[in-house]
């Protein structure tokens, strides 16, 4: 089962890289036009933008903090119960 993990992130991992090498040549053929004013050669960089942060996983930090700052406040009121009912049999 581990080595099926591994190959599957192996496989998602070179899928990434190509798909990135075809944002860069996306990227470099549009950047010219870009700089030249063209709206649409922009807004297509925009979108290819937003779609590198995404297949990389730039846009998923704050998700995670979400979640972490919800799982820290449930350990701490677990934490807390517990702490209170252990006290509360020691008397």
């Amino acid at each position: 089962m581990e080595a099926l993990a591994a190959n599957t992130v192996e496989a998602v991992d070179s899928l990434r890289q190509i798909e990135s090498a075809r944002l860069d040549a996306m990227q470099a053929a549009l950047w010219p036009q870009a700089l030249s004013g063209n709206a649409r050669a922009i807004d297509t960089l925009i979108r290819l933008s937003a779609r590198r942060a995404r297949l990389m996983g730039l846009d998923t930090q704050q998700d995670i903090t979400l979640v972490t700052v919800e799982y820290r406040e449930r350990f701490e009121a677990e934490f807390d119960r517990l702490v209170a009912t252990m006290s509360g049999e020691r008397r």
